[in-house]
């Protein structure tokens, strides 16, 4: 049930709730209630002011924002059956080894500012006492 209380011990709370709060029951629950309206009619405002002064958020699809559509294995099902397009290869640029790639996505990472230098074998690596 809840935090591993089962029907038999929720019962047994309720009872003592009723007996220890049962003349002022009424008046926390109207209390309660006050609250969840306070609540609902500020949330109702701040959605209306947010219209108002920020025009962009009507055009926004909040179905596809909510969290619970998430759903991993339709999300990498629609990624294997989506068909794939790719532009035509560009040419490469002259001194390049390295074609452009179609998209920003795949674009080649920048050459190291030295060059890279093996270490011979057995040879220990550099250490940068003031890195750790």
């Amino acid at each position: 049930m809840f935090f591993g209380i089962n029907g038999l011990e929720g019962a047994a709370l309720l009872l003592l709730a009723v007996l220890l709060f049962g003349d002022r029951m009424p008046e926390y629950s109207r209390t309660l209630a006050q609250w969840v309206r306070d609540l609902r009619r500020m949330s109702e405002d701040a959605k209306q002011r947010l219209k108002e002064e920020v025009p962009e958020v009507q055009d926004i699809d909040w179905r596809r924002m909510d969290p619970r559509q998430y759903d991993p294995r339709r999300i990498i099902k629609e990624a294997l059956t989506e068909e794939l397009s790719f532009d035509e290869p560009a040419e490469k640029s002259e001194g390049s080894h390295l074609a452009q790639s179609p998209s920003p996505a795949f674009a080649a990472a920048p050459a190291p500012a030295r060059p890279f230098r093996r270490l011979e074998p057995g040879v220990p690596a550099p250490f940068d006492s003031e890195a750790t």
